[in-house]
C-alpha cells in the first residue's frame, strides 16, 4: 500500500504526527509526501518537490500528480491523505485490487477528493486515461451530491 500527504502551509505538527502514525499502522507500506510549491521538510519518508497545484484553475492537477506518483510503484492500493486526515486504526475490509474502485470516503462524497481516499490501480488508471481530470466542463467546485454523481459516471 502507498501512502501520499500533498503539503503545502500545513502545520507541519500535523504532517509528523500522520507520518509516524501511517508508520506505526503500516510498516510495510510507503510514504510520500509531496510538496505543493513549498520546499521539503525533512520527515523521513520520500519527499517530492512539487509546483503549486492545488489551486483554481489547476483542475485536476495534483490529483493526477499523486495518481502518476502511484502508479510508478508496484502497490496495489493507494491512499491519499490530508495533513489533517487523523489516521486512526488499520484499514481492515480492503476491495478487490483488480477492481475499479475509490474507497476510504465518507458516504456522500463520490468523486476524488476529501481527506483521505483510496484508489485501486485500474481506478487510477481508468482515472488518467479518462480526461476527466483536465476536463472544466465537468470537473468544478461543487457542494450537491446528485452532481457529484453525475461526474463520476462521466468517466
Amino acid at each position: 500500500m502507498l501512502f501520499v500527504m500533498h503539503v503545502h502551509s500545513d502545520d507541519d505538527r500535523l504532517v509528523a504526527t500522520n507520518v509516524d502514525r501511517v508508520k506505526s499502522l503500516y510498516p510495510e507500506s510507503s510514504m510520500v509526501l509531496i510538496y505543493d510549491g513549498v520546499p521539503s521538510r525533512g520527515h523521513g519518508c520520500i519527499e517530492i518537490a512539487g509546483d503549486r497545484l492545488k489551486v483554481a484553475g489547476k483542475l485536476g492537477q495534483w490529483t493526477e500528480r499523486y495518481l502518476k506518483t502511484f502508479l510508478d510503484t508496484d502497490q496495489p492500493y493507494l491512499i491519499k491523505i490530508d495533513p489533517d486526515t487523523k489516521v486512526h486504526r488499520p484499514i481492515v475490509n480492503l476491495p478487490d485490487p483488480s477492481v475499479e474502485c475509490i474507497f476510504c470516503r465518507m458516504g456522500i462524497d463520490r468523486v476524488p477528493h476529501g481527506g483521505a481516499l483510496g484508489f485501486t490501480r485500474p481506478m487510477a488508471e481508468r482515472l488518467l486515461s479518462s480526461g476527466w481530470l483536465h476536463d472544466p466542463a465537468v470537473l468544478r467546485y461543487h457542494n450537491h451530491h446528485a452532481y457529484q454523481d453525475q461526474m463520476l459516471r462521466t468517466i
